[in-house]
């Protein structure tokens, strides 16, 4: 459509469209610059493409996908719009940005899980179409973000820590609380993005909107450096969630004269509403399902022999815990690892972490009798009990980890 045959409300809706794209394509860049080590040949960490085609290809085009996909968002937040007509800038990115995401499992952090599902759509569909699909797309982020946390893992253990983070900086110490008003508190806060998805499908949606700027402000509050010190992708990733939230629920230009939504921009809706859905039946992973600071999935601790923990690399060994009392196990934190080296949390599927380590130890020369497994499958929702079992052998612990219905073989790079 034209300028001259757009109504208002079409013009203002190209207006959202753009400036999300460009604030998109600006931390995007921000973020893959703090965690840079994910995005080139030099990562510490083993990349475990998703599909079993992807480890033969070649360093050099990994890495001349990843500079196509910098220089694309480079475009996008700063090449006038007449250049080059948006959908197609945001398929061009689309396609790279999953092309990379592809050929390294721990790729897939949620913020880049989220940007990819925003360039897709606005590449898809049409203008209006795309602001009604991610409002759909923030809403449900929220409603299974909530219902990861409602559990006794979560209320028991990463709710009072949260509230700890946020609190501890004004002299208050929830650790100190009753365990009843600790769950309590806990439970406030999957309570409160119910809340704001509620309000954000109402015409109460300004106070949606303030609401969920409120909780990502405390988030950052609890999470930064004068509370829990996280890393600075999830901060940062909370800082987009403010201004995203500002763009897509701010105004109603695009509730102006509404059309009926297309067939495909209906059935694309339909599948990020419902797709996060089937982690509930373990067909979907956490991070995809929007399952975040959940401790309910699969967990796993890598084992190694005490007398083979020199054997190990240098950065896996500075990740190594001490041995329980008359055992002659120790286990190795792979989520320290991964902070180290990368700066981002690693990707939390229990059978990628297997083949990670598999892939880590690979030229180590320890034995294969030397190495294993503990497994603590998930949890019961409600009574935080959970089926554990340990395997021993590089063996068992590769065939477990073959299990996965993605591919657990490393890459060339």
């Amino acid at each position: 459509m034209s300028s001259e045959q757009a109504v208002p409300g079409d013009i203002a809706v190209n207006r959202q469209i753009a400036l999300l794209c460009r604030l998109m394509c600006g931390f995007a860049l921000i973020l893959m610059g703090v965690t840079s080590r994910l995005w080139w040949t030099g990562n510490p960490l083993p990349a475990i493409p998703w599909i079993a085609a992807a480890t033969n290809c070649p360093a050099i085009v990994s890495q001349s996908l990843t500079v196509g996909l910098l220089l694309s968002l480079l475009a996008g937040l700063l090449l006038p719009e007449h250049w080059c007509p948006l959908r197609l800038r945001m398929a061009t990115i689309a396609w790279l940005w999953g092309m990379c995401l592809l050929l390294d499992q721990n790729r897939l952090q949620p913020w880049a899980w989220e940007f990819w599902l925003i360039t897709a759509v606005i590449a898809l569909c049409q203008p209006r179409d795309s602001i009604r699909i991610l409002r759909g797309l923030i809403i449900a982020i929220y409603i299974y973000s909530a219902a990861s946390k409602f559990d006794a893992a979560f209320l028991e253990g990463l709710g009072p820590l949260l509230w700890t983070g946020l609190l501890n900086p004004a002299g208050i110490e929830p650790s100190r609380w009753p365990p009843g008003q600790q769950m309590f508190a806990a439970a406030l806060l999957p309570i409160g993005e119910l809340v704001v998805a509620g309000l954000l499908m109402s015409r109460w949606r300004r106070w949606g909107l303030w609401l969920s700027i409120s909780q990502h402000l405390l988030l950052i509050v609890a999470l930064g450096p004068f509370g829990l010190r996280h890393e600075w992708g999830v901060l940062l990733w909370n800082v987009y969630f403010i201004i995203q939230n500002v763009l897509l629920f701010g105004n109603r230009p695009s509730d102006a004269a509404i059309t009926p939504m297309r067939p495909l921009s209906r059935v694309i809706l339909l599948l990020l509403v419902l797709y996060p859905a089937l982690e509930w039946f373990g067909l979907c992973d956490p991070w995809p399902a929007w399952a975040v600071y959940c401790h309910r999935p699969i967990r796993i601790w890598p084992l190694v022999h005490v007398d083979d923990v020199e054997k190990l690399p240098p950065a896996l060994r500075a990740c190594v815990d001490p041995p329980a009392p008359l055992s002659d196990w120790s286990t190795i934190n792979l989520d320290t690892w991964s902070f180290r080296e990368v700066h981002a949390p690693l990707y939390p599927e229990g059978r990628y972490r297997a083949a990670l380590f598999l892939a880590a130890i690979e030229s180590s020369g320890i034995e294969d009798d030397h190495l294993g497994l503990d497994a603590q499958y998930p949890s019961l929702r409600w009574t935080n009990a959970r089926e554990k079992t340990r395997l021993l052998g590089k063996n068992v612990v590769d065939h477990w980890a073959r299990e996965r219905w993605a591919n657990t073989k490393p890459g060339l790079h």
